[in-house]
């Protein structure tokens, strides 16, 4: 007795594709829940009025759970002048401690993030970056650690979310945290003579979830 050889049809394979393909094209601009998963990248810019006082401002070029579902830039290139989402930090110094080539500066203060659909923010003007409605405001801490031979330096960056208020892009509602919640922004950055700016600097934040409805 001969046993009859089944022949796959080839199109059964090709049904199973449409449920990795989603995946596979969104994978980058998909909402993560892993607490050490990026939540926002920032690129910006730092001026220090004083000895003692510094401001850092810019805008959020990613932010997990919104980017992919609802616009955050307006059309036209993605930089400041169409960037949605700003932020703006205002912090004084505790401390430098200088080590050998080493600066370390720590630094404690607030963060402000703005909502502004008109996309208006230029680096010229470091206010501008404060023009929209706060969607977040927290503490933070940050430390300095400056190369004085190189002028690269890295910062890190530890908030604590002290407010929030619900926002809308595109009929879908959203909310950038809860209160209570922590997270941790890592910038690169090279200082720059003669200011303003200060400093050039990029990075971007890592902790749980924050995007929520």
């Amino acid at each position: 007795m001969k046993l009859k050889k089944v022949r796959r049809k080839p199109w059964r394979r090709l049904l199973r594709l449409p449920c990795l393909l989603p995946g596979l094209a969104y994978s980058q601009d998909r909402a993560s829940h892993e607490a050490g998963d990026v939540q926002f990248e920032v690129v910006g810019q730092v001026t220090n009025p004083t000895a003692t006082t510094s401001i850092q401002y810019g805008y959020l070029a990613f932010i997990n759970g919104i980017s992919g579902v609802a616009p955050i830039f307006n059309p036209g290139p993605q930089n400041e002048s169409t960037a949605q989402f700003t932020f703006f930090n205002d912090t004084v110094n505790e401390r430098v401690i200088n080590n050998g080539t080493i600066r370390i500066i720590n630094r404690v203060g607030t963060t402000t993030i703005y909502l502004n659909p008109s996309a208006n923010a230029t680096f010229a003007n470091p206010a501008s970056f404060q023009n929209g409605i706060p969607v977040q405001t927290s503490i933070l801490r940050h430390q300095v650690v400056i190369d004085t031979v190189t002028g690269s330096f890295t910062t890190t960056f530890v908030n604590t979310i002290t407010s929030v208020d619900r926002f809308q892009i595109d009929n879908t509602h959203f909310r950038l945290g809860k209160v209570g919640q922590t997270f941790r922004t890592t910038v690169l950055g090279h200082l720059n003579s003669p200011a303003p700016p200060s400093a050039y600097i990029a990075g971007y934040a890592v902790g749980p979830d924050l995007v929520r409805p």
